[in-house]
């Protein structure tokens, strides 16, 4: 049986960190945003069938730090967003992005029918030691991940977050905030929307093998 895969990377760096008093605010906001993305998702059906993910995260600076390998168990998973706590320091988001990539590459040999990446940061970068963000939003893409690009409030850097999101920029950027709460909910809800229909509409021969139809 095929999972349609999510990977979460969240940058916790210094410049996401410190933005709101005090140190770390933030970081906890938008690890409550990808709790509650998680749990819509979970929540999701198709003709009464429960869609059956798989998940993975890291959270990043100037480094990368896996917070979760890639689960079934959503629990688990939710679980391991608590244990995320900032790096502060620099962001190379491009290294973030390539870490990304070689993750799926790894596990081409149980690939899934559809990998999706939400991918939240300010879009601040101290530097591009892994090839330029650009490079790596498209070698991201090249391995066949739909990347959505949310940024973790208001003030951030819209050109990455635009290199960074998959195409059409219309559905996979669309101003996509984890922070207030007031956009956050939407920004859950455009995401799940979508995730949903791309899975359901690429795997209808096989959904349809087993009685379930997509939604018109």
């Amino acid at each position: 049986q095929t999972f349609p895969k999510l990977l979460i990377f969240l940058d916790t760096s210094e410049s996401v960190a410190l933005y709101e008093f005090p140190s770390g605010f933030l970081v906890e906001e938008l690890k409550t945003f990808l709790k509650l993305l998680i749990q819509q998702l979970q929540s999701t059906v198709v003709q009464a069938r429960r869609i059956k993910w798989s998940y993975g995260g890291a959270h990043f600076s100037d480094r990368v730090e896996p917070f979760s390998s890639v689960t079934r168990d959503a629990m688990q998973f939710l679980q391991s967003v608590n244990s995320i706590s900032y790096i502060g320091r620099g962001t190379f988001l491009d290294c973030a992005l390539r870490n990304m990539t070689e993750q799926v590459k790894m596990a081409a040999s149980d690939r899934p029918l559809l990998q999706f990446a939400v991918v939240v940061t300010d879009g601040h970068i101290t530097g591009s030691p892994c090839g330029g963000v650009q490079q790596a939003a498209e070698n991201a893409k090249a391995a066949g991940i739909k990347v959505f690009s949310v940024a973790t409030g208001f003030e951030n850097m819209e050109e990455e977050l635009l290199q960074v999101a998959s195409t059409p920029v219309e559905l996979y950027r669309k101003n996509y905030t984890a922070h207030p709460n007031g956009n956050r909910q939407f920004t859950i809800n455009r995401i799940t929307d979508i995730i949903v229909s791309v899975f359901c509409y690429s795997a209808q021969h096989i959904l349809m093998s087993s009685g379930v139809t997509c939604p018109s």
